[in-house]
């Protein structure tokens, strides 16, 4: 996981890309079998028991025993054991996080019979898995078993039939069912293979050259236009999420899986548990306090997902939460984003006449603080490769359509009427200068254009330029602020009205102009580029 917590970041990936949450949550179910195994041994020793009181409540307390469970302070009560049951004594072990037998050995629950150096192994492995003995955990339940056994030894009743007949094959059943699922989880180990980690470091790469280009263009004219290098960085941060949100997907899919199967385990050891607590129940007082109220109180009184959700709070390595929400576009800052050297002063479809056929061929432009470009579409996402570019510090908007001409023509009937050119200067014996010439479809678009054009290659230093950009982006926020709540409307009437309106603001700069030029008609060359 990134070292970068901060969700808006484009260098932030908040989910694990390198974790193998598949073969955590294998090795996590088949521990969960380990526990069934030992519980059905358990109850099938406790069903025949039942026969024979004394002897084989004993049995089942060596079962137990096998099993690392000591008897915690157990003694005998003047039933055929020896000693004396110090009730206080056990209690205090257990909530102290375990109890040890008189040799020292730890009561550590279900899971181990082996050396002490392997129970040690499994000690370290289980506390992973499972929460700490004396936190209502599934280690907690064989030592409440243990020692009801030792002190029950006298006081036990027959119950083998519904335990025979109903929990155990219950169990069994369902440890058979895990085999199955513990393969199929093994099998998405496959969906968490991804390329977020190149994907990051190519928007690294990315945001290096847009903010080198940033810092150039506040200088000097950069060698690449920021509004080009910010379109293939935005496009490069949208491949980046798609790729971490498929991530967070089966991240998503894998644990709200792994969390049904887990409630489905733990609520049948909870109901094994429960029969059993309701079978013995009824033998003496001696059952309610040191069996059923104990499990009551702390493994049975827990949620299903309390383990899985403690499991996941002490593993957030390998796991996630759940509520975790994805990370949209609209959410990712990075510096240089809302800069105003990126800003789109102008965009629309323009006309241009070939160099040589005299024809002319229709583009989508786009006027940013640097460049004119030329696209094939709108669409920036799929389209972010201009045609060709034109750097403004190598041209010069030189004469437009005269309106006394276009008022002739009237708005929308002869587009051929509404032309502008745009001249490249001369750059050394090779480059030659040549004049652009393009149509727009009426003579506001055409004086809008001119208009962009003549501000952005007047500058005389990319301060004077930046200053500028800065005031058009502040006033053009303003506008779109002040008529948000229009377009918000539900009429659709009033939404058009509300755009007609910033329609009419954006070109208010373009009606002053084409009033001046009119006014003085001796500023705009006169030639009738119509005909040319």
């Amino acid at each position: 996981m990134s070292s970068q917590a901060d969700p808006r970041s484009p260098l932030a990936v908040l989910v694990p890309y390198d974790a193998h949450p598949a073969e955590q949550l294998a090795q996590r179910f088949t521990e969960w079998r380990k526990v069934l195994k030992a519980i059905i041994v358990y109850l099938s020793e406790v069903a025949s028991v039942q026969e024979e009181i004394i002897r084989q409540n004993a049995k089942v307390s060596n079962i137990l025993a096998s099993h690392g469970i000591s008897n915690a302070g157990i003694g005998s009560s003047g039933s055929g054991l020896s000693g004396s049951f110090n009730l206080t004594s056990a209690a205090n072990k257990l909530a102290s996080g375990g109890a040890h037998d008189k040799h020292g050995k730890n009561n550590n629950g279900w899971f181990f019979s082996g050396s002490e150096e392997d129970n040690t192994h499994s000690a370290n492995t289980i506390n992973h898995f499972f929460l700490p003995i004396g936190n209502g955990s599934i280690q907690d339940v064989p030592i409440i078993l243990r020692q009801y056994h030792d002190v029950m030894a006298a006081e036990a009743a027959k119950g083998t039939r519904e335990l025979q007949n109903s929990i155990i094959p219950g169990l069994e059943s369902l440890n058979k069912d895990l085999v199955l699922k513990i393969k199929s989880i093994k099998s998405l180990s496959s969906d968490f293979k991804n390329n977020c980690s190149k994907e990051l470091d190519t928007t690294r790469e990315c945001m290096v050259k847009f903010q080198q280009s940033i810092n150039q263009a506040r200088k000097n004219v950069p060698a690449r236009d920021p509004y080009l290098l910010k379109v293939n960085l935005d496009n490069q941060i949208r491949r980046q999420l798609s790729e971490e949100n498929f991530l967070h997907e089966a991240f998503m899919n894998l644990q709200s899986s792994g969390q049904e199967l887990e409630k489905i385990v733990v609520a049948s050891i909870q109901n094994a548990f429960r029969v059993l607590a309701q079978i013995l129940g009824a033998e003496a007082k001696i059952i309610d306090d040191q069996l059923v109220n104990r499990l009551l109180s702390s493994f049975l009184s827990l949620s299903p997902s309390h383990e899985w959700d403690n499991f996941l709070l002490r593993d957030n390595t390998n796991f996630i939460p759940l509520n975790l929400p994805m990370r949209k576009f609209k959410e990712i800052e990075y510096t240089g984003k809302n800069d105003p050297l990126t800003l789109v002063v102008q965009c629309g479809y323009l006309e241009r006449r070939s160099k040589y056929l005299k024809s002319y061929t229709k583009g989508y432009y786009v006027l940013t603080p640097n460049y004119l470009h030329e696209f094939k579409t709108s669409d920036r996402k799929r389209d972010s490769v201009p045609l060709f570019s034109l750097s403004l510090a190598e041209c010069k908007v030189v004469q437009h359509t005269p309106l006394n001409e276009c008022d002739k023509k009237g708005e929308g009937k002869d587009s051929q009427s509404y032309k502008f050119i745009l001249h490249t200067k001369t750059n050394g014996l090779i480059h030659r200068g040549h004049n652009w010439v393009f149509r727009t479809t009426s003579s506001k678009e055409m004086l809008y254009w001119f208009k962009n054009l003549s501000e952005l290659t007047t500058f005389n230093n990319q301060e004077e330029k930046v200053k500028y950009l800065s005031t058009l982006k502040a006033k053009i926020e303003r506008e779109s602020e002040t008529l948000a709540p229009m377009l918000s409307a539900r009429s659709s009437t009033t939404r058009s009205r509300a755009i007609h309106s910033m329609d009419s603001m954006r070109r208010s700069c373009s009606d002053q102009s084409a009033a001046e030029t009119n006014g003085n008609t001796t500023l705009t060359k006169t030639l009738s580029i119509g005909n040319k």
